[in-house]
């Protein structure tokens, strides 16, 4: 009997190590069959191996992205990451680089987590959801990654969580969770979290001279000075497809901030994002030609954009829906400063300001359209849909309704001439003077 089940035993482990050798024979072919080499990092690795195979993976991120440098820059390599949690001094940091994750500085990476341990799969059937791999920084790394001066780079899969720049300076003071600077085509997939890090600029991701980009992962619960969950410098056609929600800002923009960048859309929902100072969902300035076409609700500043803050902003089109947001001071929905030529095309309702613009406010602020329709908005004191000051060649196209304040229920107009309404005005309500529109305007209005 013993000797049988010594043969069983023995068969076992015969088949275990013809499956290894197996699934390494696989993925060497597929090396070679597709030009992609394949890393593979566990949580049984050793940094002593070489990693190119799964019988003999590495133990940190690190390590991997040392052989990834020595492999040619015009092939595919791809970093498969077991499924568990990666931490400092546990997975993550060396001490080559102290304070920081791992260092992505070649181009044509994938970065995949949630793989089992045979690398077989990185779907959770049980779950039917894939797998991930946790980046944790226990609030003591700068950054778990940065990327600099490369292209063609995808993370998938992966958790990053806790990571804390509070430097002095850049870069340790930007991007606790992502820090980007220089990079073309980057890939940051669906299946990504980027939750509760934080830093002086960018709490969740800081972005400068992104270009070509997508980022449609959920980012969540993160904070900043300046873009609790994002934020984007001198970048361009960039599109940011991911959800934005729970994040802040001690200064401005607690969903994200974009700054001198161009081109960029952003198609996700921000929402339930705030900020001390301006713009509790989204903060724009200096920035052109971007759309908003995602929903903006819930958010909340202590001071002015409830949902948008747009400064010498021009050319957005803002096509989402923009409800629910407050700001404590003015414009409940979004407040333009100094930005002409953008268009509001979606509609802005159930926001509230507890001083003027319910709904919007501009201010030096020519030539826009406000197309979308805006209704059951409301202000304590002027402008329960619409307030307009200094700010000329403006037009309404669409219907303004159900607002209420003490004066201008529906639109008050201050100093700003030459303002057509090609809309309608109607069943709006002013405690004092002007239920549809308020106005001083001594120029045609129309």
């Amino acid at each position: 009997m013993r000797f049988w089940v010594f043969l069983v035993l023995a068969f076992v482990v015969l088949l275990s190590s013809c499956q290894v050798f197996f699934l390494a024979g696989v993925y060497e072919e597929l090396q070679d069959k597709y030009g992609i080499v394949y890393i593979y990092v566990s949580r049984n690795g050793n940094d002593a191996n070489d990693g190119l195979s799964v019988s003999t993976p590495v133990r940190s991120l690190p390590r991997a992205m040392d052989i990834a440098s020595g492999i040619e820059d015009n092939k595919r390599v791809e970093v498969r990451v077991e499924v568990g949690i990666y931490s400092n001094g546990d997975g993550l940091e060396s001490t080559n680089v102290p304070n920081i994750g791992f260092v992505i500085i070649r181009p044509n990476i994938t970065i995949s987590g949630g793989w089992d341990s045979n690398f077989l799969t990185n779907f959770d059937s049980k779950n039917n959801r894939p797998n991930v791999s946790i980046f944790d920084g226990n609030n003591s790394l700068f950054h778990i990654i940065e990327i600099s001066g490369v292209t063609n780079v995808v993370l998938r899969n992966i958790q990053i969580m806790r990571g804390n720049a509070n430097g002095s300076s850049e870069p340790v003071d930007r991007g606790g969770g992502i820090y980007v600077k220089n990079v073309s085509y980057l890939v940051i997939e669906n299946n990504v979290i980027v939750s509760d890090n934080s830093a002086t600029n960018g709490g969740g991701l800081f972005l400068w001279g992104l270009t070509n980009s997508t980022i449609s992962c959920d980012i969540l619960s993160n904070r900043a000075t300046w873009g609790g969950g994002i934020n984007l410098q001198n970048s361009s056609y960039n599109t940011i497809s991911g959800n934005v929600y729970g994040n802040n800002a001690n200064q401005y923009g607690g969903g994200m901030s974009l700054g001198c960048s161009t081109y960029t859309t952003i198609s996700g929902s921000v929402y339930n994002n705030s900020a001390t100072n301006n713009g509790g969902g989204l903060y724009l300035y200096g920035s052109q030609n971007n759309t908003i076409s995602g929903n903006v609700y819930g958010n909340y500043t202590y001071t002015n954009g409830g949902g948008l803050y747009l400064d010498n902003s021009t050319n957005t089109t803002i096509s989402g829906s923009v409800y629910g947001n407050n700001a404590n001071q003015y414009g409940g929905g979004l407040f333009l400063t100094n930005s002409s030529y953008n268009t509001i095309s979606g509609d802005v309702h159930n926001n509230s300001a507890n001083y003027y613009g319910g709904g919007m406010y501009l201010v030096d602020s020519a030539n826009n359209i406000i197309g979308g329709s805006v209704y059951y908005n409301g202000a304590y004191w002027y402008g329960g849909g619409v307030y307009l000051l200094n700010s000329t060649y403006n037009t309404i196209s669409g219907g303004v309704y159900g607002n209420s304040a003490t004066n201008g229920g529906g639109v008050y107009l201050l100093y700003s001439d030459y303002f057509t309404n090609t809309g309608w005005i109607t069943n709006n309500r002013a405690d004092y003077s002007g239920g549809g529109v308020y106005t001083n305007a001594p120029y045609t209005n129309s």
